[in-house]
């Protein structure tokens, strides 16, 4: 399963915010509107703290285990693809 993420670091707490629609470009090459879930991270941006906590986050909302949880494009950015497997 492919997930569209935009993440907010930094955040008073963790928490899905909602889910919205955003142009493909800031996730992929083409054009048009995926929709994308748009979470809000506790954690700072630093040293991928935030990634990790968006990562056990994620694997928690879909029952999954954080090791079926990959980044697979966007580490350094706030929109990520993120593949469960």
């Amino acid at each position: 399963m492919r997930l569209y993420i935009q993440v907010q670091p930094g955040a008073k707490s963790t928490e899905l915010v909602t889910e919205l629609a955003l142009p493909a470009e800031k996730f992929m090459s083409g054009s048009g509107e995926v929709t994308a879930r748009k979470y809000k991270i506790k954690s700072a941006p630093e040293d991928g703290a935030a990634n990790e906590e968006l990562i056990a986050v994620i694997a928690r909302d879909y029952k999954a285990t954080k090791s079926q949880v990959k980044i697979i494009k966007g580490k350094s950015s706030r929109y990520k693809t993120v593949e469960i497997t």
